[in-house]
Parts: C-alpha cells; structure tokens; sequence
C-alpha cells in the first residue's frame, strides 16, 4: 500500500506560511480591527443591560442591601475605556433617541433598565414578542408625560385602595383578611385596563381571581355597596341551612362599567377554592361567550386572570391551564396574567 511521504507538520508549516504570506497586517488594519472591537464591546454592552439590567434596578424605596449579586457593568469589561467615552459608535437595534456617544448611551441604559422599573424578558423564546417588549421599553421616553390631573387621579386610586384596608383593619380586628395591601397598584392597573378595553370596544372582561385582595376589588372597581359589605363582615352572610365558610371571599359579581367610548359588562367569577381551579373557569366561560357572538378572533371578550407570584410555579393548574391556552378546542387567543407578591 502506497504512504503518503508529508508529514503532518509539513502541512501545518505550509498553512502558517500561506498565512504569513497574504495577510500581512497594517497600522490600517490594526486601527479597523481596534474600532471594531469597541465597536463590538459597544454592542456586548447593551445586551447586557437588556438581559441582567433588572438586577440593578432601583426597586426597594428604603435602599436596603441587595441580597443577590449585580452586574457592575465596567465599561473596562467589554473592551472600552475612559477615552472611549466622548466617541460615537453604532447603537445597533437599541432604540432609545439621543445617543450617539458611548457617555450618552450609558446614561440612557442606566435610566431604562436600572431605574425604578425592571423589565426581565430576553429569555422569552417568541423573537417577536422580545421584540415588542423591547421597543415599548426603550422608547418609553419618547411617549407624552403623563398631566396633572392623571396623577392626581392615580394617587385617588391609590389612596381608595390603602384607605379600604386600612378601614377594614381597624374596624374588623382579629378577623381573617386577605389584604391587597403591597400591591395596591392593582387598582388602578385594572382601572386602565377597563377604560382600554373600552377603548377597543370590548364587550365583557371575566375576571378570576384568588383572594388576596377581592374586596378591594369588588368595592373600587366592580361597584358592589360598601354597606353589603359590612353586613357580611358582621355574621349576616344571608346563607341557606347547607351553606357555610368565609362566602365574602368567595363570591362573584357582576356590574357594568362606562369607559370613554362604551359600555363593558364586568364579570367577577365565583371562587369556591383558595387554589387556582378558577383559572380554567374563565378560560371557558370566555370562550363560550366568544362562540355565543361569534367573536372568533377574541377582540370582544376578554379573561383576566389574577393570582398571587408563588402559585405560578407551585401549583400544577396555573401550569395546565397555559398549556391548553393555544389548542385549538380551547383557546380564548388574548388573556391577560396579573401576578402580586
């Protein structure tokens, strides 16, 4: 049999001389690839304020000691330096206006993703639903400030919500409550999720929620009289002979809400469980209300499911009901997630 007389390091010399021979480098060409490594670190650093900014986000108004680690963001880390700060660079698809800087860029960065908002969403798998929470992210500078007269009415909301708890503690004391009270931003989400839906022309909202937080709900933002309330606070729960438990908790109710543009009936569903078998309730009774009009592409009816943080990952029916939302028998195509802690 015939042997092949080149040794395997003739063959790695030819290659290291092939490439000594054609790509000599140049004072250019080490300046080009000196600009496109910071032109690149540039780039490294945006996607790490998008992926990891959160963590630095300035959430805890007592500005207590963090109890996870969080990115320094050194712009040394990714191949810059103080030099590099008053030169202009490519901002590649970050959104933001007025950034034509690194000095800029970084301000900006810090102001979008470690301000008082986080936003954790690169490890959504849709690249278009990454997308579209990046652009509503990084341009919210460029949206209207908000009037006046909205946040008075915000701090209305806020103070309805704070004052009813606090109401219902000092009067009721020693009875068992499930109190809205640390996420009372509720509210008003929920306020501006009506008037948006009105806003669309939404017919009916089904909403399904656990307990923390449903009195709240029903005295601000469903209508239902403070004074029934009470009364079921004080024993009179008007139940039949075969009726029993905490009813205030787990009764539902209906109203019908005037927004800008129209009316939309809201729809409070009954809740016999502490767990979140109503999930799958409203899933249904949306789509039986979406089949009854004909609404085949969800724009009339909308569910809105709302439950506490840890029952998202400790409970298998939250879970399920996410997986059946896209078949085909059972999706209602649009549901809106709240989740408190």
């Amino acid at each position: 049999m015939k042997t092949n007389s080149i040794s395997h390091k003739d063959v790695i010399d030819r290659f290291v001389s092939y490439g000594e021979n054609n790509f000599e480098t140049t004072s250019v060409n080490n300046h080009s690839d000196n600009k496109s490594k910071e032109q690149l670190g540039v780039l490294r650093l945006i996607y790490a304020f998008r992926f990891s900014g959160h963590l630095r986000a300035k959430l805890d108004p007592l500005n207590r000691p963090r109890h996870h680690a969080t990115p320094s963001f050194e712009i040394s880390e990714f191949g810059l330096s103080e030099a590099d700060l008053d030169k202009a660079f490519g901002m590649g698809s970050y959104q933001a206006p007025n950034c034509k800087t690194l000095r800029e860029l970084l301000a900006s960065l810090e102001k979008t993703y470690c301000g008082s908002l986080g936003a954790e969403y690169m490890q959504i798998p849709n690249v278009e639903e990454r997308k579209w929470i990046q652009h509503r992210i990084e341009t919210m500078s460029l949206e209207p400030q908000n009037s006046p007269e909205y946040k008075k009415w915000l701090l209305q909301r806020l103070t309805a919500a704070e004052v009813f708890e606090k109401f219902l503690h000092n009067k009721y004391v020693g009875q068992k409550r499930f109190s809205l009270e640390g996420s009372d931003t509720l509210i008003p989400l929920l306020n501006v999720l009506i008037e948006h839906s009105g806003n669309h022309l939404m017919k009916r909202i089904c909403l399904g929620m656990a307990h923390r937080g449903r009195l709240n709900v029903l005295i601000n933002i469903m209508g239902k009289l403070a004074e029934k309330l009470f009364q079921e606070f004080d024993g009179d729960l008007d139940l039949s002979k075969n009726q029993t438990g905490d009813v205030k908790y787990h009764q539902g109710f209906s109203s019908d809400i005037k927004t800008s543009r129209n009316d939309i009936h809201l729809a409070l569903m009954f809740n016999p469980s502490h767990l979140e078998l109503v999930n799958p309730v409203i899933e249904g009774y949306t789509r039986y209300h979406q089949e009854k009009i004909g609404d085949e592409e969800g724009q009339k009816i909308l569910p809105v499911l709302i439950h506490g943080d840890a029952a998202f990952s400790g409970q298998g029916i939250v879970m399920e009901t996410l997986n059946m939302s896209q078949s085909r028998g059972y999706t209602t195509k649009e549901s809106d997630w709240f989740y408190y802690k």
